[in-house]
């Protein structure tokens, strides 16, 4: 049998391992060797491989990468995250309504009624909601079906906490920008001369809305209760 460059150019049988080794060894040792077999690689990994484009861009789009928390819906990256808060600043007690003339009608209009609040998240929001509404027991005395009526909100500043994951946005809103109920017609602020202290009172009412107009629960301000005041000459409106 010929060798080629020290080597062994095939697999040797039986008899001609007698040759080369002394009797010494088992040669039943021998029996088990099998010709050598690379490794073949599966199917899918042969079809994958041959998809990709040669020499060409690859758009990785194409193919299965995990979810971006960007791409979750809005109820996934909720159930990841959130803390929420809605906290009113200065709400006062009592606020109250002065008599004004404008365009040759009287009105009654609150007096010096902005409220700030500041709203906390860790989720993008879309908008905050806001809206006014009397007392549940004070709107059955008086006999108040307004409902909650809402505000028009002012984003007044932006902030983010230090490692930017949580953002406070500050809003305002005013009690006097709304008169009448935009679906009724009938006044927001109708104050009642009986029992006044019980059936005058009110309170805000927010959501945060996120996107795919997803709410959050409603937090509420403390109540205020609203009072007239004779007019003065000196009244801005």
């Amino acid at each position: 049998m010929e060798l080629e460059d020290g080597f062994l150019s095939g697999f040797l049988n039986i008899a001609e391992l007698e040759k080369y080794f002394s009797h010494d060894y088992e040669l039943d040792t021998f029996r088990d060797i099998k010709p050598f077999q690379p490794v073949q690689k599966s199917k899918t990994d042969c079809e994958r491989f041959n998809e990709l484009p040669a020499n060409e861009f690859i758009n990785w789009s194409n193919y299965p990468q995990t979810q971006r928390v960007s791409d979750m819906s809005s109820i996934r990256r909720l159930q990841t995250a959130p803390r929420e808060e809605i906290v009113f600043f200065n709400v006062q007690k009592c606020y109250e309504k002065v008599q004004c003339r404008k365009n040759k009608k009287s009105k009654q209009r609150v007096q010096g009624a902005t409220i700030n609040l500041r709203v906390t998240t860790d989720a993008p929001i879309s908008r905050v909601e806001v809206f006014v509404e009397r007392l549940p027991k004070a709107a059955v005395l008086c006999g108040d079906s307004n409902g909650r009526v809402p505000l028009k909100t002012k984003l007044e500043n932006l902030m983010y906490s230090d490692n930017y994951l949580r953002q406070d946005q500050y809003f305002s809103v005013d009690l006097d920008s709304v008169y009448h109920n935009p679906l009724t017609g009938s006044p927001v602020y109708k104050l009642s001369t009986v029992d006044s202290e019980r059936r005058n009172r009110f309170w805000l009412v927010a959501h945060i809305v996120y996107n795919g107009n997803l709410k959050s629960q409603p937090f509420y301000s403390e109540p205020f209760l609203l009072k007239s005041k004779r007019s003065s000459r000196s009244s801005p409106y």
